[in-house]
């Protein structure tokens, strides 16, 4: 399943300026040594809010490596060549910051310097049994060749170690309600896209000193994007033009059931999913089910085209004018193919990642419906 964030977005471009990290003057100072890396190039990717920058680094051949930066950043995250997270590093007033760990247990790595990164260390510390066993069990998880094993055992031990990870989580919150730490830990282990009531409570359990960090903003913001699009909430409303031109906006679509389905041309999945398009208009047609299909194509003549050749059941928009960006961010879509069923009262009934079980869920609601 293709990710669509803002971060894959700038991350592409962002690659395009890389340059090596040898300033004479700089506000902080990141020493460290990673054992087990598979190449002694790494990427320093510092950001703070929305802008991000990204450095090189070489490392010795024990690991080891300097980074330094200005203060105008507020986070860092160490990338392994291969473009996947090791490390993630807290910067804050704190002018030196030491990093000690494994490459194959990023989780476990001692982070000293500043507040937060030193909490996070004294976390890792009490629960290293846990965190090495999720990382072995994962690990094991990925690494199976055979497509047809049994996983099944593995996969449960893993749902049980992250289940007491989380345990260890709250109790750690209890102690340290007034530390930015907290905030951390929440956004890492609780920030659940289909249910927020967990994360609604952490945060009223937190000091109130801490309310108006932008930390807490961040996850009241999520929380609040988050119910927009849960099922049960009023369908956002917009008010954009398919690939013909022509306006479309939620109420084009009142007193009928829509199925709102994001999809990317690039997507290796997306002749399967469109595949499942045509077998849902097949079973309800238009009159019962409209479809509006966003795709993230920017090359709408294309588009037309394909579109006129196959002729498509379904009202397409692609992203030619950013009508697609907009619909992504307004319901909150953070993987391809992401699928919203919208009832004749513009209420969401249904979302799904997956049209297989999207069709399951339409068969049940419509047979709901007749009783």
């Amino acid at each position: 399943m293709q990710r669509i964030t803002k971060q894959i977005l700038l991350l592409t471009c962002l690659f395009m300026a890389l340059f090596s990290c040898d300033k004479k003057t700089s506000a902080y100072q990141i020493e460290g040594t990673l054992s087990n890396l598979k190449d002694s190039t790494l990427f320093a990717v510092f950001t703070k809010n929305e802008f991000k920058k990204i450095d090189t680094i070489t490392c010795t051949p024990d690991g080891s490596f300097k980074i330094e930066t200005d203060s105008l950043f507020d986070y860092l995250r160490i990338l392994s060549s291969e473009k996947k997270r090791i490390i993630n590093v807290y910067l804050d007033s704190t002018k030196l910051i030491t990093i000690d760990g494994d490459a194959k247990y990023p989780e476990l790595a001692q982070i000293k310097g500043g507040k937060i990164n030193d909490k996070l260390t004294e976390f890792k510390n009490i629960n290293k049994a846990l965190l090495i066993e999720r990382r072995e069990l994962h690990t094991k998880l990925v690494e199976s060749k055979n497509p047809n094993s049994d996983n099944g055992e593995v996969i449960s031990k893993l749902i049980n170690i992250k289940h007491d990870i989380k345990s260890a989580v709250l109790e750690f919150l209890q102690n340290n309600r007034s530390e930015l730490v907290s905030t951390v830990l929440i956004q890492r282990y609780f920030t659940n896209r289909e249910d927020t009531r967990k994360l609604d409570e952490l945060l009223g359990q937190l000091d109130p000193s801490l309310k108006e960090t932008s930390q807490v903003k961040w996850l009241e913001d999520f929380s609040a994007r988050v119910k927009r699009t849960a099922v049960g909430s009023k369908a956002p409303k917009f008010k954009i033009k398919d690939i013909n031109n022509k306006p479309i906006n939620i109420e084009s679509y009142k007193g009928t059931t829509l199925l709102l389905a994001f999809a990317a041309p690039w997507c290796e999945v997306c002749e399967t999913e469109k595949q499942y398009l045509e077998d849902i208009r097949k079973i309800y047609p238009k009159k019962k089910l409209k479809m509006l299909v966003v795709t993230l194509s920017s090359d709408q003549d294309s588009i037309r085209k394909i579109a006129k050749k196959e002729k498509f059941a379904w009202d397409l928009v692609a992203d030619s004018a950013n009508y697609a960006t907009e619909l992504v961010d307004l319901y909150e879509v953070k993987t391809v193919p992401s699928n919203f069923v919208i009832d004749t009262a513009g209420i969401i009934q249904l979302k799904s990642e997956h049209l297989f079980e999207t069709k399951q869920l339409l068969k049940k609601y419509f047979a709901d419906k007749k009783k």
